[in-house]
């Protein structure tokens, strides 16, 4: 498995955040939107929907009836329903069931500071999970820093 952490130049990661999730299921993948927090599940699901005026995400909740047939999924529990292969957490922990996934996405901004991320890196880290790191430039681009 690999973990992949983004740091962000923007304050508010939400809009990079979808804009990544777009670029990952138009390869043909599956995801799982993970937070504890279901106040961050709902602000992703209307950014989901309005970050751009021309593109479509097709996201459901877990709860959704169309949800094992949806490649983007919101959820608090964990519950892979649509088997999915790729795993983006809002928040900066490791779940239990992380091993059902290929690969683990993680993005948090500059202003939060790399502090808030380096616990979360060493508990990867000590899983024995490949972590790679980018971080964007003032450009929008991505650089790998590790």
């Amino acid at each position: 498995m690999q973990a992949i952490i983004y740091q962000s130049a923007l304050p508010d990661i939400a809009k990079g955040l979808a804009k990544l999730i777009e670029t990952i299921w138009l390869k043909s993948n599956k995801l799982l939107i993970y937070s504890s927090n279901k106040e961050l599940l709902q602000r992703m699901d209307e950014i989901l929907w309005t970050y751009e005026q021309l593109s479509f995400l097709p996201h459901v909740f877990q709860d959704d009836e169309i949800a094992s047939k949806t490649p983007v999924v919101l959820t608090s529990d964990l519950h892979n329903v649509n088997n999915a292969n790729i795993l983006v957490c809002l928040d900066p922990l490791l779940p239990d069931s992380f091993t059902d996934f290929e690969k683990m996405i993680y993005m948090y901004s500059y202003t939060e500071g790399r502090e808030k991320v380096n616990p979360f890196i060493q508990q990867l880290q000590t899983k024995k999970i490949e972590v790679i790191e980018y971080q964007q430039a003032p450009s929008g681009a991505w650089q790998k820093i590790a």
